[in-house]
């Protein structure tokens, strides 16, 4: 099974989860902030996969808005199972806030686009905040979501 990660990390903490999952499933990864305008244009059509794993920091309660826009200018193709993952500061609903709102943007664009579910977050690492994280048990639980939800596709 072929498997694509497309992460947008400022700080470090989703490049983290974004490269166990690499690890478990010999994905291929990308962090949007390194890709070209020409390979956003046509990453869709050079990077088939059977899952797109997509993921982002929470701000605000919304997935990074670099990866936002890109979801929204080159939507993926409609039969892409999308598994998405996050890290966050741990403010009250704001990651399942961030979820549904990309949730929402992907599905008003197309019916067809398939979310796999449950969705992943873990706590992130801040200037003052969580030094610990994301953690090994962290990384830990992403590979063994990622290998689950895999599963299900096979």
């Amino acid at each position: 099974m072929k498997n694509i990660i497309l992460y947008s990390s400022k700080s470090g903490n989703t490049e983290k989860v974004a490269s166990s999952i690499s690890s478990e499933l010999n994905a291929i990864q990308f962090n949007i902030r390194n890709l070209t305008d020409n390979e956003m244009k046509d990453f869709w059509k050079n990077n088939q996969a059977d899952i797109y794993w997509i993921g982002s920091g929470v701000y605000g309660g919304c997935f990074d808005k670099e990866i936002c826009k890109f979801l929204d200018q080159y939507l993926p193709p409609d039969d892409a199972p999308l598994a998405l993952f996050a890290t966050w500061l741990g403010r009250g609903d704001s990651a399942n806030q961030a979820f549904q709102k990309l949730e929402d943007q992907l599905l008003n664009r197309s019916q067809q686009i398939k979310i796999l579910k449950p969705y992943f977050t873990c706590y992130g690492r801040t200037l003052f905040f969580r030094w610990s994280h994301p953690s090994s048990e962290d990384l830990k639980n992403a590979r063994e979501w990622a290998k689950t939800l895999e599963g299900k596709m096979s």
